[in-house]
């Protein structure tokens, strides 16, 4: 099986009103992050950057809380190796 690097970058944001909340961040089942989010969406955001090596064709992306009662995190501006790409539930292809 043929692996690349790939570099992908995300916008992340969150909906919280007094405790700051954590999210974690997994590809294809793989747990790649877990984050506080200490910051106001007013002005501020995350910009996760993440390096996977992986084969060609469709993965998965999936932004989920830490407390599964907590619905506030999205995410925006989707880049593989800095071309913003079509996400579809999560799914995208590397090429």
């Amino acid at each position: 099986m043929i692996l690349q690097e790939a570099l992908i970058t995300v916008d992340i944001f969150c909906r919280w009103e007094a405790d700051p909340k954590a999210y974690r961040i997994y590809i294809d089942d793989e747990l790649l992050t877990e984050r506080t989010y200490h910051w106001r969406n007013t002005d501020q955001y995350v910009k996760e950057n993440i390096v996977i090596s992986a084969s060609p064709g469709a993965h998965q992306f999936r932004l989920e809380p830490v407390d599964p009662k907590f619905g506030g995190f999205y995410w925006l501006n989707f880049t593989v190796d800095n071309q913003l790409i079509s996400v579809d539930n999560g799914q995208f292809v590397l090429n």
